[in-house]
């Protein structure tokens, strides 16, 4: 029995009182008492009212039976410290939804871990990882002087691949598998918490159910690389962003800086959903409009002023060169028509679209012009990275980007399910049925396929590392990482596995370079490989043409094919036959 209406009422009904003179000092001390209490009472849950009640006019009402005791000073005090901590702190049975939803969400991406072998973009991040360790420990340089990673990876190096192969110690490759999934467990949880403070309980659930049983979701969960740790850190940035005023409100700004640019570092790309929790900071409450746009410019301010010094100072030129080859001004375009790509981000995230552009339509309908503005662009969110890649033809990563707009997505379907579920609280429960089924239905089978697109590994390093013992490195390999990651001690070395970027001396007289392909074909007529392993799925005009310089040179034999699990062309394997060849410094 507290907010505005409640002390309101208690307000008029005092006054009447006393203006009629039909009490004593007695019961005029009580109602003063009343009016104090409940008006503390605004004052430490000013929470009360969310978004969803500020937007269909729906306020606490006051009974006519309501008793108000008469409270002692302490029993106020007790009262507030008791209000404050259920902020904090929720029932066992309001958690136990939520701890479902966890639950199903492992699940969903356990199954999936031991599915498969080391993806590349794994093999690669984890691999760096372990070079980061050695030269941060024992002073081992790195390839290129510690600057050819920050020059074309699209996240900084020295953040998540340390971190991840630390975990890949512990419970090896499951191990940084499962590091993924409790960053997006945590995901899930903060989205949780995020739409109720937006919106309802109930309509966290549906949030936090929608999001952990998506597809891209559950594959990101099963997945050793940097998106998932991007992910929470710009949910942990948006749970800031939504606390953001009161009393404590500058402190969680500047919290929500610092985590926004730790996801931006984390993963460049993080980059093209920063203007969404701006929004957040902007939108989620309700203060004046210079107010919020006042607090939105200073979360650029404190963005901006943790961001520059490290990029510039702490980063250097490598990492600014990183960061605009790969995000900012990636010149790179792929040969995927816009419609395929925009197509299969329908496919993953469309019914979430779908769920999430019935609570703009139910916010219009509302009248409220703020939560209006929140859901359309918590919409636009998802929409971010199909538009991107569409623009640039590329389906690349496609289904790792959708899911970081897919967090967003979530809580404007919470709005819809707010609504929805108002309609008829008797059959309430069909509503998040429904959601979770529909999720379910198309999110299982498209996390078996994301997880089974590369092909099963372990036969061909087998194979491969019984070459190696026959012939040493220098080695081309057209699963480079997959190689470096997998067989640690035979090629420690970073110069022992050459898979791009190839240069040989092929004329010794005049001392010419030769680049790309034609280096390829020289090194490979004059025995310069130990051991070749090719895998047509990569690159195949590179692989037509050193198969062919294979077929045609005394130097090597093949020694293994190895069927891909998943159809494609197979492993080969091919070794040096004479253990002495002529070699040049490339």
């Amino acid at each position: 029995m507290t907010g505005r209406h409640s002390a309101a009422g208690l307000g008029r009904s005092a006054r009447s009182v006393l203006d009629r003179n039909t009490v004593g000092e007695e019961t005029t001390g009580l109602f003063l008492g009343l009016i104090e209490q409940a008006r503390r009472a605004e004052e430490t849950q000013p929470l009360e009212l969310t978004l969803s009640e500020l937007a269909t006019d729906e306020f606490p009402a006051v009974s006519d039976t309501d008793e108000f005791p008469a409270t002692t000073v302490e029993q106020e005090e007790e009262q507030h410290t008791g209000q404050h901590r259920q902020r904090w702190q929720l029932p066992a049975h309001h958690l136990l939804p939520l701890l479902l939803v966890l639950s199903v969400q492992a699940g969903l991406s356990l199954r999936l871990i031991w599915s498969n072998t080391v993806f590349q973009d794994e093999a690669l991040y984890l691999w760096v990882g372990r070079l980061e360790w050695a030269h941060w420990l024992h002073g081992a340089p790195l390839p290129t002087g510690g600057d050819a990673f920050a020059t074309y990876f699209s996240g900084a190096p020295v953040i998540y691949p340390p971190l991840g192969v630390l975990a890949n110690d512990v419970g090896g490759l499951a191990g940084a598998r499962i590091l993924s999934l409790g960053f997006m467990l945590g995901a899930t949880v903060l989205l949780y918490s995020v739409t109720c403070r937006l919106v309802d309980r109930r309509a966290a659930i549906i949030a936090a159910g929608v999001f952990a049983f998506l597809g891209v979701t559950q594959n990101l969960g099963a997945l050793a690389t940097y998106d998932a740790m991007a992910l929470f850190m710009l949910a942990l940035a948006s749970w800031f962003a939504v606390r953001s005023s009161g009393r404590w409100g500058e402190p969680a700004l500047i919290a929500c800086a610092a985590c926004l640019v730790l996801a931006c570092a984390t993963k460049y790309s993080a980059l093209l959903w920063s203007p969404v929790v701006i929004a957040l900071a902007v939108l989620a409450t309700s203060d004046v409009w210079w107010k919020s746009l006042l607090r939105g410019a200073r979360l650029v301010l404190y963005g901006a002023a943790i961001a520059l010094p490290l990029l510039f100072l702490a980063g250097g030129q490598s990492y600014v060169s990183g960061l605009m080859f790969t995000t900012l001004s990636r010149q790179i375009k792929g040969s995927t028509p816009a419609a395929v790509v925009l197509e299969s981000a329908y496919n993953w995230i469309g019914v979430l679209l779908i769920l999430a552009l019935i609570g703009v339509i139910l916010t219009l309908s509302a009248g409220d012009r703020r939560v209006s503005w929140l859901c359309g662009i918590l919409v636009a969110a998802g929409l971010l990275a199909p538009l991107e890649q569409a623009r640039i033809d590329t389906l690349t990563s496609l289904q790792k980007h959708v899911d970081l707009g897919a967090w967003f997505v979530a809580i404007a379907v919470g709005f819809a399910a707010s609504a929805m579920t108002r309609v008829n609280p008797a059959k309430a429960w069909r509503i998040p049925v429904f959601m979770f089924c529909a999720v379910l239905v198309f999110g299982i089978p498209q996390a078996s396929t994301l997880f089974t697109w590369w092909p099963n590994s372990s036969a061909m390093t087998m194979e491969l590392s019984a070459a190696i013992d026959q012939s040493p490195c220098p080695c081309l390999i057209a699963e480079g990482n997959v190689a470096r990651y997998s067989l640690p001690g035979q090629l420690s070395a970073p110069s022992d596995v050459i898979s791009s970027g190839f240069e040989y001396y092929g004329d010794f007289t005049s001392q010419k370079l030769l680049t790309g392909i034609p280096a390829y074909q020289a090194a490979i007529g004059r025995g310069y490989f130990g051991v070749i392993e090719m895998d047509g799925a990569e690159d195949t005009p590179v692989f037509d043409v050193i198969t062919h310089a294979l077929d045609t040179s005394p130097e090597y034999r093949l020694v293994a094919t190895i069927p891909a699990s998943n159809q494609q062309q197979p492993f080969r394997i091919w070794v040096r036959r004479s253990p002495v060849a002529v070699r040049r410094l490339w």
